[in-house]
């Protein structure tokens, strides 16, 4: 089976994932990077970039935010759909989604 080229990867995740989209550009922004250069297709991906502690606390309490207004950017990334989602529960997704998607955390300075 061919590899998908980065191109294919990241029209993909536009398509059927765009809350991640979303919040993958809104990391990007953070780094000062443009999605268009990271290639998802690569297992290692997350590591081209990296942040601060400080920066990923504002991410992460900005993808919660996103995720506490806007329901189906809840059923997109906790998998259901809710109209009971805590505010707590929107954190620990966000918690969730930054661990396993965020780009590698370097000292404040």
């Amino acid at each position: 089976m061919k590899k998908k080229t980065k191109e294919e990867v990241a029209l993909e995740i536009q398509k059927e994932h765009p809350h991640t989209w979303i919040i993958l550009k809104k990391m990007c922004k953070e780094v000062g990077c443009d999605i268009a250069t990271i290639d998802f297709s690569s297992d290692t991906w997350y590591w081209t970039h990296s942040y601060t502690q400080s920066v990923e606390d504002g991410l992460l309490k900005w993808v919660a935010d996103y995720l506490y207004k806007n329901k189906d950017a809840r059923k997109e990334l906790a998998g259901f759909n809710s109209t009971y989602f805590t505010k707590r529960r929107c954190k620990d997704t966000a918690k969730a989604f930054i661990f396993n998607y965020g780009f590698k955390v370097e000292e404040d300075e």
